[in-house]
């Protein structure tokens, strides 16, 4: 019978919540440098789709932003500068969180 273990769990260690696997390899580094940047318990799993959008948003303030010469982008870029500073809202991400243009 196997000797008993000298783990004790700790009912306050939480796992951080993972990337889902569809995530471009930019996005993945956005959603990284955001979970690093916040307690393990800062998120929950039902964050997980807002953000995933966060990370789509903030990547694509920063496409917009190589294309400032173009009126197009320039709106575009407006509009989901917006997005991104709702989506860090409700997520609540500090200071400390990844913001577009860092």
């Amino acid at each position: 019978h196997p000797a008993p273990s000298n783990v004790v769990p700790f009912p306050g260690a939480q796992k951080r919540i993972q990337p889902p696997s569809d995530l471009t390899s930019e996005e993945l580094r956005i959603f990284s440098t955001v979970i690093r940047n916040h307690a393990p318990s800062h998120f929950a799993e039902r964050d997980k789709p807002l953000l995933v959008a966060y990370c789509g948003a903030v990547n694509l303030a920063a496409l917009y932003a190589r294309n400032r010469d173009d009126d197009g982008a320039r709106k575009m870029s407006r509009q989901v500068a917006k997005l991104v500073a709702i989506l860090a809202d409700r997520l609540r991400l500090d200071s400390q969180g990844f913001r577009p243009g860092r």
